[in-house]
């Protein structure tokens, strides 16, 4: 390629140099004319074909410079092509001058590697001189073991007479095991037998009432018929002073005596046979009181025998020596795995608003046909931002309302990991919530509440909580009414409720029954204020009723009946779970603090009424109706709204089993507040509706539809 350019520079450079040849021949033959003196007319014509000929050569040498310019021309054209054909070739050979010096770079990676290498192969041979170095002391060792020869009969022995030992342990466990069952056995039975008298003495508790119903009746026949008789000797005296004036009466007044004689006696018979039959029902009662309390001292004597099982299994650990950290781990078991709810929460959702969020949770609801009042669900929202103060929320109502679906749809559209705890008519005591410590199997039988919780606490179980730091979780206790909230669930709600009052953690925490830990390990875990807390009760004949303690701390919201019955369901909850979850950092932007200051003189208006009602509110009450009035959606334009839902939750429950009559002034003057303050019809007639023809105060709730 350069030499072509060289020989088409080089014949551009001959044709130009022709050119002005020509150019000065032609220049100086003009010259010479012009200069040269006048010639004569015949050498004028001499030199005129002379001339012709010279200028016809030039003009064939111009030509020929012309044909060979459109050669050079084309060949210039060609030129360019090369030109730009270099040029590609060029930008070809830069890249691969860049590909080269990419080699480069990786030879002088592969140089560090190998220069790795070489280190790796010095540590291999430090390796090797250490084993080499283990292999001596072995051998030492082996030497070591020769010289102890002696001792290993004096160990063997001693090694049998532990095995003897622990053949007798074995026994022993085996013993007790073979009790513990027995005593199980007992238990399960002495259990059912206590059901059992507690229907009989159901059954003889209304048995005894009707008696005395009939024993008040019968006195109330028999001191009509001592009237009745008081009356009669007054007739019979009056009678006997008649008497002897009407002597010819006197025979049909003493058969009318006799007649009324022989009544008296069948009434006191009748009362007599009614005074029996209540003593039977009194000694019936009082014998299934005592077969219930000689159940009650056998139940407490086998609690007393299982508590010494423990003890004499602690013992045997203890003998055992201490546990390693593998130990530990198999101990514990499941306790250490992630629930999968907390496991499938993976990413945490941008930053949003509050009024965004629930608009995405209004939205979830309406795509799977769920209809619940936006009331409602602003509700329900607000009393899980209040767990500080109210660490309980609780939806009541008939079955089949929906109570349970809210708070599972509320949890996956928000991006808050569920779990459902269903509560079972045997819970009695905080380890149906926890888990127990199978002694005899030496696992730990966690529940998903405790996991959750180990889990999300960060201080005590730093290595299972890292990668949950962030995360929050809704816990519902399903039907949480067939059992005695008091026996499973009264102590750690205390619990829950001292996080917000207490200075120090400790005050707030769960401890398990891990059995013997070593050190470094712990057995207590802290309820997080991630956690929130919701539950379900049906208001039927087969659960109970929540105690005072509970409803004072927990926001009671009531589902009415449904006003018209759907007859299909379009939608669906069995979706796969979000790995999307709500940030608690997020969360606690959503708080506020600042209640308005009206809020005050409608608390103290209320609490007049209600300590004229004997049901005045205290602190604890007072804060959590100012919390949840700042912290609900339209508490920003109209506070009424949330108070009103104050009323129906909190204050109107507390007023159950008032007496109407005595009590119609203060009733009277709530009205009036529900009336001018809040203005809430639906409210009113509700308020109404408990205490209007009642003897006692009685609250259902509000309709809202």
């Amino acid at each position: 390629m350069d030499l072509n350019f060289f020989s088409i520079s080089t014949a551009l450079g001959a044709g130009a140099a022709l050119t002005a040849c020509a150019t000065a021949a032609v220049a100086v033959l003009d010259a010479g004319r012009r200069t040269a003196a006048l010639p004569t007319w015949r050498f004028l014509q001499e030199d005129i074909p002379r001339r012709q000929a010279e200028r016809e050569e030039a003009q064939r040498a111009l030509d020929a410079l012309r044909a060979e310019i459109d050669t050079l021309r084309l060949e210039t054209a060609q030129l360019e092509t090369v030109r730009a054909q270099r040029t590609a070739e060029e930008a070809l050979l830069a890249d691969i001058q860049r590909q080269l010096d990419n080699l480069a770079e990786d030879r002088k990676q592969l140089d560090t590697l190998k220069t790795e290498l070489v280190t790796l192969i010095d540590q291999k041979a430090a390796l090797d001189q250490q084993l080499i170095d283990l292999r001596d002391e072995q051998s030492q060792r082996a030497k070591i073991v020769e010289r102890l020869g002696t001792e290993r009969e004096e160990l063997e022995r001693f090694l049998a007479d532990r095995k003897t030992e622990r053949e007798s342990l074995e026994a022993e466990t085996a013993r007790l095991k073979v009790e513990r069952d027995s005593l199980r056995h007992d238990g399960e039975r002495a259990r059912s037998e206590l059901e059992e008298l507690r229907r009989r003495a159901t059954e003889e508790t209304a048995a005894l009432a009707d008696a005395r119903r009939r024993l008040e009746q019968g006195q109330a026949e028999e001191t009509a018929t001592l009237t009745r008789v008081a009356a009669l000797r007054q007739d019979r005296e009056e009678i006997e002073t008649k008497l002897s004036e009407a002597a010819a009466g006197r025979g049909r007044l003493s058969e009318e005596i006799g007649r009324l004689s022989a009544e008296r006696e069948g009434l006191r018979e009748d009362l007599v046979a009614e005074q029996q039959a209540f003593l039977k029902a009194r000694s019936e009662v009082e014998a299934a009181g005592l077969e219930r309390d000689e159940a009650r001292r056998e139940r407490d004597g086998l609690r007393a025998e299982s508590e010494v099982l423990k003890r004499v299994i602690t013992n045997l650990e203890a003998k055992a020596g201490p546990r390693t950290e593998a130990d530990v781990r198999d101990i514990l078991g499941d306790l250490l795995v992630p629930p999968k709810p907390l496991v499938c929460a993976k990413m945490a959702r941008v930053a949003e608003e509050e009024v965004t969020a629930l608009d995405r949770v209004r939205q979830h609801l309406a795509a799977r046909n769920l209809r619940f009042p936006e009331r409602l669900i602003d509700a329900f929202h607000t009393s899980l931002k209040i767990s500080d103060i109210s660490p309980m929320t609780v939806l009541a109502g008939i079955s089949g309302t929906g109570k349970s679906e809210l708070p599972r749809q509320y949890a996956t559209a928000l991006g808050l990991p569920f779990f459902q705890l269903a509560v079972q008519p045997r819970w009695d005591s905080p380890q149906d919530l926890f888990g127990f410590y199978n002694y005899l199997e030496h696992r730990y039988k966690p529940t998903d509440l405790a996991r959750l919780m180990i889990h999300l606490d960060v201080e005590r179980w730093p290595e299972q909580a890292r990668p949950y730091k962030d995360h929050m979780a809704l816990v519902l206790l399903d039907e949480m009414n067939l059992a005695r909230v008091e026996y499973y669930f009264s102590e750690f709600l205390s619990r829950l409720e001292v996080r917000r009052d207490s200075d120090t953690a400790a005050a707030a925490e769960i401890e398990l029954e891990l059995g013997r830990l070593p050190e470094g390990w712990s057995n207590r875990v802290y309820p997080v204020r991630r956690l929130l807390f919701v539950g379900t009760m049906n208001e039927d004949e087969s659960t109970q009723t929540l105690s005072d303690k509970v409803v004072d701390r927990a926001n009671v919201m009531r589902f009415p009946k449904p006003r018209t019955l759907a007859t299909n369901r379009d939608g669906t909850s069995s979706e796969a779970a979000d790995d999307n979850f709500l940030p608690f950092t997020v969360w606690q932007r959503w708080i506020r603090k600042d209640a308005p200051a009206t809020l005050d003189t409608w608390l103290a208006t209320l609490n007049s009424h209600l300590e004229s009602l004997g049901r005045p509110f205290g602190h604890r009450m007072g804060q959590a109706i100012r919390a949840y009035v700042a912290n609900h959606p339209k508490s920003r334009t109209d506070i009424r709204i949330p108070m009103a839902d104050q009323l129906e939750m909190r204050i109107f429950p507390k007023l159950r089993g008032v007496v109407v009559d005595e009590n119609r002034a203060a009733l009277d003057g709530i009205a009036r507040f529900i009336d001018q303050e809040l203005k809430d019809p639906s409210l009113q007639e509700a308020f109404d509706q408990a205490h209007r023809d009642r003897d006692l105060f009685l609250w259902r709730g509000v309709d809202r539809g």
